[in-house]
């Protein structure tokens, strides 16, 4: 009885919430040798806030 309450619900939810959730682990990040700081977190989204530039280390254009 358990298993076709659960059947029934699985089937209600896919006809009325019609998503797919899922998630990624891939991310990339590019940095250059005249940026401090910049230590990817995968739990802190916005780390580029404490990034810093070096402009002794900067390349001339």
């Amino acid at each position: 009885e358990r298993a076709a309450l659960l059947r029934q619900m699985s089937e209600l939810l896919t006809v009325y919430m019609p998503y797919k959730l899922h998630c990624h682990r891939i991310g990339t990040a590019v940095t250059q040798p005249w940026l401090q700081g910049a230590k990817y977190n995968p739990f802190v989204a916005d780390y580029w806030r404490y990034v810093d530039v070096d402009s002794a280390r900067q390349p001339t254009p």
